[in-house]
């Protein structure tokens, strides 16, 4: 584990144990989202899963959670009693251990500008590589939050048209975006170049 990921893991794990961390958009973005996605019977990875919200929103058929911060992974295998759901201490700046396309849906729910601006092509190739279809949201402020020195936890705030350009460069096709909480996030559905025909069908507009 690298300096980077255990410093993260200390930060994130602090703010989960003592902050009561929040939950973020997540009930936001499954009511935006609605119309655009179908995820019952999918597979489902949460990057950044923190608590694991999102099971509380959408129907599936396997959920992965994938998380820096230990203490909070650790609390959600202790909690958990479904079957079909598994929860992985990870960092999403390294290879993910997960097989090409292995999941149907990919969800990163306000983290990549949790994550420095040098990793933003590592992490979003690495989600690209192991899913099909992919709902991002990314806050374009400073985070209202501080960690347990007083810095910002938002390491890459830009607008909306430079993460267009990252992600697009990173071989993804944009199907659906709009600005929530008041224009300070960007909400994205995402698909593969090569399964915007499979998936249009079961995906929506």
């Amino acid at each position: 584990m690298s300096n980077y990921i255990k410093r993260e893991d200390d930060r994130y794990s602090y703010l989960y144990n003592k902050k009561k961390w929040p939950d973020g958009p997540v009930r936001d973005v499954c009511d935006k989202m609605e119309d655009h996605i179908s995820t019952e019977n999918k597979s489902i990875l949460d990057c950044g899963c923190g608590h694991s919200t999102l099971r509380k929103y959408i129907k599936f058929k396997t959920y992965t959670g994938i998380d820096v911060a230990s203490y909070q992974i650790n609390k959600n295998i202790s909690n958990n009693k479904d079957s079909n759901v598994t929860f992985i201490h990870g960092s999403l700046t390294e290879t993910l251990p997960f097989k090409d396309n292995e999941f149907d849906y990919v969800f990163c729910l306000d983290v990549l500008e949790h994550i420095p601006e040098k990793y933003i092509d590592v992490v979003l190739k690495e989600m690209f590589r192991v899913g099909k279809v992919f709902i991002y949201s990314i806050c374009l402020t400073e985070s209202k939050g501080l960690d347990k020195n007083g810095n910002n936890l938002h390491l890459t705030v830009k607008d909306e048209l430079w993460w267009k350009h990252k992600i697009k460069n990173c071989g993804y096709i944009v199907k659906h975006g709009e600005q929530i909480k008041n224009g300070r996030t960007i909400l994205l559905k995402l698909i593969k170049p090569d399964n915007s025909k499979r998936w249009s069908e079961c995906i929506g507009p």
